[in-house]
């Protein structure tokens, strides 16, 4: 038997919360598990394995912050309250091996990691 998928729906109004509760509990291999922040956590409740939570608009996003921090690991859905859309947001860390690094080249490495990841990221 597999496993069930635990979800967490977090810091959604009740209408959205009920909507988004009724499609996961009509899923046979998912389940949802209680927010510790809005309830005691319990002994034997699982970490969720995706938390979904809700915003306006994408930028406006800071649960998915606070859930993320509170779970590094587990995937954060954003379901936009105006309209259908979402966003998935995940943690991902890479690694990568660089080799033996002079002091200068050190310094270049960490300009082009910065300057990279200050460019605008095109939106999917």
């Amino acid at each position: 038997m597999i496993a069930p998928i635990h979800v967490l729906v977090r810091n959604v109004p009740p209408l959205v919360r009920d909507v988004l509760e009724h499609a996961i509990v009509s899923q046979r291999d998912m389940t949802l598990i209680a927010d510790s922040a809005e309830a005691p956590p319990r002994a034997g409740v699982p970490a969720p394995d995706i938390v979904i939570t809700a915003a306006p608009r994408a930028d406006e996003s800071q649960g998915v912050a606070a859930a993320l921090s509170q779970w590094p690991r587990v995937p954060v859905l954003l379901v936009m309250l105006h309209g259908r859309e979402a966003v998935m947001y995940e943690l991902d860390i890479r690694t990568r091996e660089l080799g033996e690094r002079s002091p200068s080249e050190l310094i270049d490495t960490i300009r082009r990691v910065v300057r990279s990841r200050r460019k605008p990221k095109r939106q999917v």
